[in-house]
């Protein structure tokens, strides 16, 4: 397109939905239908569940010996507000980046402190999601793994700006492929 236009051409990330997230959902979908992969969506209501527990999505009950949480932050659902950070679907604990330090707890900080008037200084809101061990396992208060067989993937890990920090998608392709393969290994 660029030769064809003259003219250097690149997509940006956008509002969802995003072209660039259309498309890479599109070749996912598509490369886990050819791997005989069945995609399961729908709200999950684990009730206390954890890995190796069954429990329903949507409208099918299923037993996971590992599960990847990928639910995303603000846009995804993955993180709530009400009164304080949550996130959604296990009540893990929330964290945020703010400049270099990394950990910072946003619950009972104002609301006009979360983000800043320059969108190229550190946003700590929009760095907020489960702080994870090298391995994605999301952690506890103590920071310790909340469960061996779960992983965390995509935006909802902390500590990182996608939309101003240079990484676009890469960290929510880097950390899904590797919470996958984690999950995948452990059953």
């Amino acid at each position: 397109m660029a030769a064809a236009a003259g003219v250097p051409v690149a997509e940006t990330l956008s509002d969802v939905p995003s072209v660039p997230g259309l498309r890479l959902q599109a070749a996912l979908e598509a490369r886990l239908a050819r791997a005989g992969v069945t995609v399961v969506t729908g709200e999950l209501r684990a009730a206390g569940g954890a890995p190796g527990d069954r429990v329903e999505v949507g409208d099918a009950a299923i037993l996971a010996g590992s599960w990847v949480l990928a639910t995303g932050r603000f846009v995804g659902g993955g993180l709530v507000r009400h009164g304080a950070l949550a996130e959604r679907t296990l009540g893990l604990p929330v964290e945020a980046a703010e400049g270099h330090d990394a950990g910072v707890h946003l619950a009972g900080r104002p609301a006009t402190s979360l983000t800043v008037r320059d969108r190229r200084a550190p946003q700590p809101l929009l760095s907020a999601g489960l702080r994870v061990d090298p391995s994605l396992r999301p952690l506890d208060g103590r920071g310790r793994p909340v469960h061996p067989r779960l992983f965390a993937a995509g935006a909802l890990v902390g500590g990182h700006e996608h939309a101003s920090d240079g990484t676009g998608l890469g960290v929510a392709i880097l950390t899904g492929w590797l919470a996958g393969r984690a999950a995948a290994a452990r059953g």
